[in-house]
């Protein structure tokens, strides 16, 4: 193990993720059957980028916009319902974005540490 972090490309994964995950994951290659050293790292960097890949996704929030404006009130020419129908269509090739729910999932990925101030199912 110690031949592994300290040659010549472990520098950059081990500024990345920190040398524990970066153990784990070169022990899991190893308890896979690779022993090379090149697959190793392979493996290992593949799977450190997976596991820290971001899983936020950017989103807006209209709310105050209608709330503030009184435009959820205010009736809408034809053509104005067109172009919102328009704007709220999803780009092909996206998916939806299910995460942002009411259970305050959001919260605990972007929190997982902090206590959750609602619901006391959730800790």
């Amino acid at each position: 193990m110690d031949a592994l972090l300290h040659a010549a490309g472990a520098t950059e994964s081990l500024a990345l993720y920190g040398r524990e995950a970066v153990k784990e994951e070169l022990r899991r290659a190893v308890a896979a059957g690779e022993t090379r050293a090149e697959k190793l790292w392979a493996a290992a960097r593949e799977a450190l980028a997976r596991r820290f890949a971001p899983t936020l996704v950017h989103a807006i929030n209209g709310t105050g916009v209608l709330l503030h404006t009184n435009l959820g009130r205010a009736p809408l020419a034809d053509s104005a319902r067109a172009a919102l129908a328009e704007a709220a269509a999803e780009p092909e090739g996206t998916a939806s974005c299910h995460c942002a729910d009411r259970s305050g999932s959001l919260f605990r990925e972007f929190a997982p540490n902090a206590r959750y101030g609602g619901d006391r199912r959730h800790g």
